[in-house]
């Protein structure tokens, strides 16, 4: 290869590597942001993929000194079904009388007033729309990595109606088009998989506001 040749070769990955470098910083932070809040929605499981507590009341019928507080005696009903559960026992922190309605949680060890380490149903919501969130900017993180896409900002000029023109670039801009014939022609095993977490994302936000009914 003659020196004219190496040289061109030099100044055309120069100017590649130029051209996207700004896009691909911007997808590595859109993915790592989408890693945060991923982080986000697997706190709220709380080690859990189904949920483990169910919300509601448990209405004292008597309670007795315990170390510590006291343990309550009576029935639960259940916040979404009515559905009641007599011989509830529950460990509060002071006495109550009868008739009083505790709120409570139903796990599968008995009941409880912490939801700690319990998903409930508002944690699950919770951790299915931070997952949700997460497959958006992952779709968008790989769009940037894998394309160097940058869009192409303007400038604005006149003190009331100006003109809108492109600021231009030594090394240019990645548009659109160009980065989705890249995602099409040159990066073809990536697209299903992009096209898969692009779909769950709807998916995932639609579980998220079932869940918060449920």
């Amino acid at each position: 290869m003659t020196s004219t040749g190496a040289a061109d070769q030099y100044v055309a990955r120069r100017n590649y590597i130029f051209r996207r470098m700004f896009g691909w910083m911007v997808g590595l932070a859109i993915v790592v942001i989408g890693g945060a809040t991923a982080w986000a929605g697997v706190g709220y499981l709380d080690g859990h993929v189904t949920v483990s507590a169910r919300p509601g009341s448990v209405v004292v019928q008597s309670c007795e000194p315990a170390d510590p507080g006291y343990t309550c005696t009576g029935t639960f009903e259940d916040d979404k079904s009515g559905a009641k559960t007599r011989g509830a026992t529950l460990e509060w922190d002071r006495e109550a009388v009868h008739g009083a309605a505790l709120p409570a949680l139903k796990t599968d060890d008995g009941y409880t007033y912490s939801d700690e380490g319990e998903l409930t149903t508002g944690k699950l919501a919770r951790a299915l729309f931070w997952f949700g969130v997460t497959s958006a900017l992952w779709v968008l993180g790989a769009f940037f990595l894998l394309t160097g896409y940058q869009p192409r900002p303007a400038l604005h000029y006149g003190p009331v109606f100006g003109v809108w023109r492109e600021r231009e670039r030594r090394f240019g801009r990645v548009t659109l088009e160009e980065g989705w014939h890249v995602v099409r022609h040159e990066r073809g095993p990536a697209l299903p998989i992009l096209v898969v977490v692009a779909v769950l994302c709807p998916v995932l936000f639609v579980g998220s506001w079932l869940a918060g009914g449920a």
